[in-house]
C-alpha cells in the first residue's frame, strides 16, 4: 500500500519526536524543543551546510530537527544543491512538515530562486518539488499560485512537477492533466502521474481518476502497473 504524504509526514513528524529524545539525558529528554527558524531551515533544508556527516543528524542548524539538511556521501547537502532522489524525498518531507508560518516564507524563498537567472533546471525542479510537498501539506494556498505559474514552462520536466504537485492538493483540473500523462507520458511520466493522481482522488473523489488508474493496470510497464494498484488499494481502504 502506498502510505499518503499526510501520513508520511506524520511518520516524520513521530520520527523527528523520537530523534528528538535520543542520545540525550533522561533528565533533558522531555524539554520542550523549540520551533525551527526560517534561517536555520534556508541554511540547513534548502542549501545545505556542506559540513562532514555520518547521517542526517550530522546535517542539523539550531535545535529543532526539522532543520536538519542530508547526508549524502558523508556531505550535507540541501534541497537545492542535491540531485540524490532520496535526500529530496526526505527534505521535500521536512518542509510538508514544518509549521505553517515558516512555510509561508519558505515558499516566497523558493519562488525567488525560481526566478533567478542563473538559477539551473535541476534547481527549479527541486524547488517546485518542495513547492509541491508545501501544497500538499497544506491544501494549495500560495505555493500552488507559484506552482501554476511554473505549468507553462518549456522545460518539460518542470512543468510536470509543478501540474502533478497541484494534482496532488487536490485540484481538478491539475489532475485532469495528470490523466494525460498517464496515459501518453513517457514511463518514469506515467509512473509520477499515477502517483500524484493516487493522492489527488483522496480529495477530488473525481471518478473519471479512479478509471484512469484501473486503466493503468493493463499499462505496458509493470513499474506504472504497481503504482496504479497501490494507488487504487490505498484509496480503496481511505474510502
Amino acid at each position: 500500500m502506498a502510505p499518503s504524504r499526510a501520513l508520511l509526514v506524520a511518520a516524520l513528524a513521530l520520527a523527528v519526536a523520537v530523534s528528538a529524545g535520543c542520545g540525550r539525558d533522561p533528565a533533558a529528554a522531555g524539554a520542550v524543543v523549540p520551533p525551527p527558524r526560517l534561517e536555520d531551515v534556508q541554511r540547513a533544508v534548502l542549501m545545505g551546510t556542506g559540513q562532514v556527516c555520518d547521517d542526517d543528524r550530522g546535517c542539523g542548524v539550531g535545535a529543532n530537527p526539522l532543520a536538519r539538511g542530508a547526508c549524502v556521501l558523508g556531505t550535507c547537502f540541501g534541497l537545492l544543491t542535491t540531485d540524490a532522489p532520496a535526500a529530496r524525498a526526505t527534505l521535500v518531507d521536512r518542509l510538508a512538515a514544518l509549521p505553517a508560518d515558516v512555510q509561508d516564507a519558505v515558499v516566497t524563498r523558493l519562488d525567488a530562486h525560481l526566478w533567478r537567472p542563473t538559477a539551473m533546471p535541476s534547481v527549479r525542479v527541486a524547488c517546485a518539488a518542495g513547492l509541491a510537498a508545501i501544497a500538499e501539506a497544506r491544501g494549495c494556498g500560495a505555493a500552488c499560485d507559484v506552482l501554476q505559474r511554473l505549468e507553462s514552462e518549456p522545460d518539460d520536466a518542470l512543468a510536470a512537477e509543478a501540474r502533478l504537485g497541484r494534482c496532488r492538493a487536490g485540484l481538478a483540473a491539475a489532475c485532469a492533466a495528470a490523466v494525460t500523462d498517464l496515459k501518453q507520458g513517457s514511463e518514469h511520466l506515467r509512473a509520477a502521474a499515477a502517483r500524484a493522481l493516487g493522492v489527488g482522488m483522496r480529495k477530488t473523489r473525481d471518478p473519471d481518476v479512479t478509471v484512469a488508474l484501473q486503466a493503468a493496470l493493463q499499462d505496458r510497464s509493470p513499474v506504472v502497473r504497481r503504482v496504479a494498484a497501490e494507488a487504487l488499494v490505498a484509496f480503496r481502504d481511505d474510502a
